[in-house]
């Protein structure tokens, strides 16, 4: 494609930048006979961050809500399904985050430090009851914890050289990894006791 067949579809860089925020949130692109896009990056970025990346247990966690739903594994299972199904989104936004200050009003320092605050008093309230270990300072814990798993769900998929396993087990690795760090209960199936075959099936069995 020549450089300037975009501007067929896009008026300016700011409308190129429109483009690619509703590509990664899946949002509703130009179609032939639209013409150009004219760009309003508030509006993209409203409807791009809506219920898609809400966290809503999470959130109530944080308010000491919840009751039996807040266990560390469902909080953990949906930072990780999240990060999984919005990757493309989360790693745009962070990478624009720092240069455009809309992205970072709206993203940055709105929904993505929200969720972060959200997390950390979440686990700072576990901490409180011992489910998880009280000995480490909450927000240090909640971040290390964070930033293991949001490689595993997001930057995995496109390393050089991922680790060998397929979706399932990546995931259900991932989560006992967080749990153990957060110093919850852990199951007593182990899987590194057999093959990567029957690993794979002792995680879709619920084992």
């Amino acid at each position: 494609m020549a450089a300037g067949t975009v501007y067929l579809y896009a008026t300016d860089k700011a409308a190129l930048l429109d483009l690619a925020i509703r590509a990664a949130a899946g949002l509703r692109l130009p179609q032939d006979g639209d013409g150009p896009v004219q760009p309003d990056l508030a509006a993209t970025l409203a409807e791009a961050l809506g219920p898609r990346l809400a966290l809503p247990r999470i959130e109530a966690a944080a308010a000491g809500d919840g009751g039996e739903a807040v266990t560390p594994r469902a909080l953990l299972a949906d930072l990780y399904d999240l990060m999984t199904r919005e990757a493309r989104l989360i790693l745009l936004l962070d990478r624009l985050g720092a240069e455009v200050p809309e992205i970072r009003d709206a993203y940055t320092a709105g929904l993505r430090d929200r969720a972060l605050a959200d997390f950390t008093a979440a686990v700072a309230r576990l901490a409180g009851t011992g489910v998880v270990r009280p000995d480490l300072d909450p927000s240090m814990m909640a971040r290390a914890v964070l930033e293991m798993m949001a490689w595993m769900a997001m930057r995995r998929p496109g390393d050089a050289a991922p680790p060998a396993g397929d979706e399932t087990l990546a995931r259900e690795t991932t989560l006992r990894l967080a749990e153990a760090a957060l110093g919850a209960p852990q199951p007593a199936t182990s899987l590194a006791a057999a093959g990567p075959a029957a690993r794979i099936q002792n995680v879709r069995a619920g084992r």
